[in-house]
């Protein structure tokens, strides 16, 4: 029970991995808030959560105004926020060839934007000389793959917000760090795979080593980088992805 008595945000909260993980805060102690877009997903994520307290928070964290108004929100019913994961996020498969700048920034917004935007608005709401806060990135930000140009730039732009913050943070006491998954299982990795001939989409499974991850995998992981077992962690890239990166 790490986070008895503490209160987190869980962007992106009602599928895949943030769901995973508003499980796993929740199953220790924490009461959550679940930002989502889909009120009928919210519902039932919040349903399904251990524990008592959570709040379903509908917010489309791509826009900075409503993700502002959430957080403040959320500030004044609980009086302090003890840390948040920022999973929001969108893939997408284009070569460079056919993409166009609109691509790009679509990427950019879905996957860096809606972290931004609810980090500035908690980061004011964390505990003096304490917080913790995960990004949620991709092995995709650290690896090249054909095809993924606008989705690798904007999750390797995570990657360096995260170093940023932390030297920010750092004088207030609280911590930032990243998660890097490879493929996990989820219902948008099961469109994206479903698009590939058999034949790719059998290479995407056997370049994990140890088969393709879960989303309870990396919410373990990042159950630890919130917790007070990771006070010394800050600035990092957690890599889980079931050996990918060892090729």
């Amino acid at each position: 029970m790490r986070f008895q008595d503490q209160n987190f945000v869980v962007s992106g909260g009602s599928a895949g991995i943030g769901l995973a993980t508003a499980r796993r805060l929740a199953a220790e102690g924490a009461r959550v808030a679940v930002l989502a877009r889909d009120p009928a997903r919210l519902e039932s994520a919040i349903a399904g959560l251990p524990g008592a307290g959570h709040v379903p928070v509908m917010c489309d964290v791509a826009s900075e105004e409503a993700a502002g108004a959430a957080i403040k929100a959320l500030k004044e019913k609980w009086g302090v926020i003890h840390g948040g994961v920022m999973c929001a996020g969108a893939h997408s498969v284009r070569p460079l060839a056919v993409s166009k700048a609109a691509n790009f920034e679509e990427m950019f917004r879905l996957n860096v934007l809606t972290a931004v935007n609810v980090l500035r608005p908690l980061v004011r709401a964390l505990p003096a000389g304490a917080g913790s806060l995960v990004v949620v990135s991709s092995v995709a930000g650290l690896r090249g793959a054909p095809g993924a140009s606008a989705y690798a730039t904007a999750k390797g732009a995570l990657l360096a917000l995260v170093r940023s913050l932390a030297h920010e943070l750092a004088p207030r006491g609280a911590r930032i760090n990243a998660v890097v998954p490879g493929v996990v299982s989820t219902a948008m990795t099961a469109q994206f795979l479903d698009s590939l001939p058999p034949a790719q989409k059998e290479a995407v499974v056997k370049s994990h080593p140890l088969g393709l991850g879960q989303p309870e995998d990396v919410a373990a992981a990042i159950a630890f980088l919130l917790s007070a077992d990771a006070r010394w962690v800050t600035g990092t890239e957690l890599v889980i992805d079931g050996g990918l990166s060892a090729h």
